[in-house]
């Protein structure tokens, strides 16, 4: 799924809140805690709240880091573990794109199943 096929699940408040959930679940699994908005009004904001929590884990836990973006599945040809800390918006943004991908395919499988 290319950037433009998920432009319409980013304007999405019920995929946004989905992808949410799931990025505090994959972290909540590598041991990080994070809260994001309970309703979030746009990926913006998510994407603003993820940045800082990411500021926070280059800062404290780095070596922690790379575990994370592996159970996420970022494929370090689009981020590079290394690379991760040195803009933490656009790490946050890379993995709000995982996130957002795993609930829109997730949602169309269960879809598919159901019929």
């Amino acid at each position: 799924m290319d950037e433009t096929g998920l432009e319409k699940f980013r304007n999405d408040l019920e995929f946004i809140r989905l992808a949410a959930r799931q990025t505090e679940a994959d972290f909540g699994r590598m041991g990080f805690s994070l809260q994001l908005s309970e309703f979030p009004s746009g990926f913006r904001i998510l994407l603003l709240e993820l940045s800082e929590r990411i500021r926070l884990i280059c800062k404290t836990e780095s070596n922690r880091l790379e575990a994370l973006l592996y159970h996420i599945d970022v494929p370090e040809k689009v981020l590079h573990p290394m690379n991760a800390c040195k803009n933490p918006e656009v790490t946050a943004e890379i993995i709000l794109q995982r996130e957002l991908i795993k609930v829109v395919l997730k949602k169309i499988y269960s879809t598919k199943k159901e019929e």
